[in-house]
């Protein structure tokens, strides 16, 4: 199962967290973004925190029929 992850910056938040309970697999994303202007200097940190969302949203989960 994917990685629960949370980023808090100030380009904005985000959570994604998952959980199994029986046959119910559920995953919980929130994600808000503030409105700014942002330097150049500041490009690189706001690339690696949207990259991150980026990996996170693309996780994949394999699910497997367990035989009885």
């Amino acid at each position: 199962m994917p990685r629960s992850t949370v980023l808090k910056s100030e380009f904005g938040d985000y959570s994604i967290s998952f959980t199994v309970q029986g046959n119910i697999l559920q995953m919980i994303r929130k994600y808000t973004r503030n409105k700014t202007t942002l330097p150049a200097e500041k490009y690189g940190e706001a690339q690696k925190f949207f990259e991150t969302i980026r990996r996170a949203d693309n996780s994949r989960i394999v699910f497997v029929k367990k035989e009885s």
